[in-house]
């Protein structure tokens, strides 16, 4: 194992466990992870972090409640290594695989000063065929 997967394999535990402490009580916005470059400059936003905030949290527990904080915490490889679509100004959609496929939806405020995930959830065909669709970026 390298040094650098290493360390990107303890970043990803201490993550699963900070998300999953605030889950249980969640006060502010959480910082899922890092924003790369190429989706600040789809959203043209100066922020490097995704946010997510606790009334998303709570719309998503009630929507997904089958989602597990590993699969959250998952948004970090997504942005790293998944299919990237441009949804309107204001949103981006990912795609990857890991055992099944998932959907994330990043949004960027009015402002483009902050940027938010609004939504994650497990994909079936005619969803994956219907996001293909839209412009990959």
């Amino acid at each position: 194992m390298e040094l650098g997967d290493r360390i990107f394999e303890a970043e990803v535990g201490a993550g699963v466990q900070a998300l999953t402490d605030w889950m249980v009580s969640p006060q502010g916005n959480l910082c899922v992870c890092p924003l790369t470059l190429k989706l600040q400059g789809a959203l043209k936003t100066p922020s490097s972090s995704v946010l997510l905030s606790p009334h998303t949290l709570a719309k998503q527990l009630n929507k997904h409640p089958e989602l597990s904080p590993h699969e959250y915490h998952a948004v970090f490889i997504a942005l790293a290594s998944g299919e990237t679509y441009l949804d309107g100004a204001f949103r981006v959609v990912i795609i990857y695989e890991l055992d099944r496929w998932y959907k994330v939806v990043l949004k960027a405020t009015a402002a483009r000063d902050e940027v938010f995930l609004v939504s994650l959830f497990r994909m079936d065909e005619k969803t994956l065929k219907k996001v293909r669709r839209l412009p990959q970026i």
